[in-house]
């Protein structure tokens, strides 16, 4: 299972042992959600007051592999989710109320940005 913070941070762990398998580190802000692709290989985080969901590859989870942009500048939270069987389309609300799908397999690798 996984779990945001309001420290900017996510984290997954274990079910059987409640260990922390590994922490994800990249938001400025709190991360208020957090969603599995549906082979539990990828994690999207999103957070309050950030424009930017962040896609990561637990199987190497040290660096954000994608982002996408939202407008997202507001305490509130803007679920996210996937769609079923693939994980192909992210799904997400903004502030504007626009809804946002991206395809996940057509985006481009991260760039530090």
């Amino acid at each position: 299972y996984a779990c945001g913070s309001y420290a900017g941070s996510a984290h997954v762990y274990n079910e059987k042992s409640g260990k922390t398998v590994c922490s994800l580190e990249a938001h400025s802000n709190g991360v208020t959600q957090v969603k599995f692709s549906h082979d539990a290989v990828r994690l999207w985080t999103g957070g309050r007051r950030d424009d930017i969901l962040m896609e990561w590859d637990l199987r190497m989870p040290v660096r954000v592999v994608r982002r996408y942009r939202r407008k997202c500048q507001s305490n509130q939270k803007y679920y996210i989710d996937v769609s079923p069987g693939d994980s192909r389309y992210l799904l997400t609300g903004s502030q504007d109320g626009s809804i946002h799908v991206f395809d996940t397999l057509a985006a481009e690798k991260d760039d530090g940005g």
